[in-house]
């Protein structure tokens, strides 16, 4: 069954270790596609009044998850 995971960082490096780390840990079949988004936020600084710009990273991850396999012999038997 196809499944999204979203990712987001205020730094590009970390949401590339996030998901390389989602991807790598067994959970994910195979990756159906992968949406990249960036945005900039300015918080205020309360000693000079000024906006401070800030960078906001996001990547939405479709995927199939990995179904593990069933072992035959781990069903009860009847007879």
């Amino acid at each position: 069954m196809p499944k999204v995971k979203i990712f987001y960082s205020e730094s590009p490096e970390r949401l590339e270790d996030d998901i390389n780390e989602f991807l790598n840990g067994g959970e994910v079949s195979d990756v159906i596609d992968i949406k990249f988004s960036t945005s900039a936020v300015a918080l205020p600084d309360e000693r000079h009044g000024t906006a401070d710009p800030m960078g906001l990273f996001s990547a939405l991850v479709f995927y199939r998850e990995k179904i593990e396999p069933v072992d035959p012999g781990s069903f009860f038997s009847f007879g």
